[in-house]
């Protein structure tokens, strides 16, 4: 059987109270200016009411991303029970949906029924932390993310679709 492929780390998300308090942080130890910053921008998850709140910052070879609710749900939820800290870590995968399947036979528990496609056209899914020792991975993929697509700086566009 084929292993998952995993073409690299693309960013490790961090759940705050405030994004904006965070960026200011974050900002003191890697040096970012308002350039290196993509975003803040307010998201709404895909079947969902839930609103976040999203900003990027590179770091070396992969990106933090810093995520806060904006209304009440499972964000809020984690936030209120877990505190602030590391939410998840997230992997590119050149093949998404053949690997949900494949994890999906194998009694792993994700988060979501299907893969979903934001808005910019990313491709991507969870692994529910209960299925990986209380770390929670997301899986990411999409044209943007196969050789000379532009990766994360895909946010710093307009989204493709209305949100």
């Amino acid at each position: 059987m084929r292993k998952m492929t995993i073409l690299k780390c693309d960013h490790i998300g961090i759940l705050v109270k405030d994004v904006d308090e965070a960026l200011k942080t974050y900002s003191k130890v890697f040096d970012w200016t308002e350039k290196d910053i993509i975003g803040p921008f307010e998201w709404k998850y895909k079947g969902s009411s839930e609103i976040v709140k999203i900003a990027f910052g590179k770091v070396g070879n992969i990106y933090l991303e810093i995520i806060a609710p904006v209304t009440p749900g499972v964000t809020a939820d984690t936030l209120e029970k877990r505190g602030e800290g590391v939410h998840h870590i997230a992997f590119v995968s050149d093949n998404i949906e053949k690997e949900w399947k494949k994890l999906k036979e194998r009694g792993l528990r994700l988060v979501s029924e299907k893969p979903e496609v934001d808005d910019w056209g990313t491709i991507y899914w969870f692994i529910h932390p209960k299925s990986l020792h209380r770390v929670m991975f997301e899986i990411i993929g999409g044209p943007e993310y196969s050789e000379g697509g532009k990766g994360t700086e895909v946010y710093r566009q307009p989204p493709k679709q209305t949100q």
